[in-house]
């Protein structure tokens, strides 16, 4: 599958996009107290409900596990994680298109 993934297809996450994806929303407050974090995890948590119900499904069992005054954390290291992963295979797709010559050419 080449550097950009591992054996089964997954992302391979780089210190890159972890870096970048980290210094976007890191110790960002909005006037409302929340963290820009706080709120791309929301929206991250919205397309996982919209693309991935089986996902969202599994989470909810895994959160279930968990004493209630935890279920705020576990779940947004849940979403965290689909957001690394999201990122990285965005970041591998453009450079897959790069490879391929499909962007950046005058055609």
């Amino acid at each position: 599958m080449g550097p950009n993934y591992t054996s089964t297809g997954m992302p391979r996450v780089s210190r890159e996009a972890m870096d970048a994806l980290i210094s976007r929303y890191e110790r960002r407050m909005r006037s409302d107290g929340k963290t820009e974090w706080g709120t791309y995890l929301e929206r991250v948590r919205s397309r996982m409900i919209e693309d991935n119900p089986e996902v969202v499904e599994y989470m909810s069992k895994v959160v279930a596990n968990f004493p209630k005054e935890m279920n705020s954390e576990v779940v947004a290291s849940m979403v965290g994680l689909y957001a690394i992963l999201e990122t990285q295979a965005e970041a591998n797709m453009m450079g897959d298109d790069e490879e391929r010559g499909e962007l950046g050419s005058d055609e």
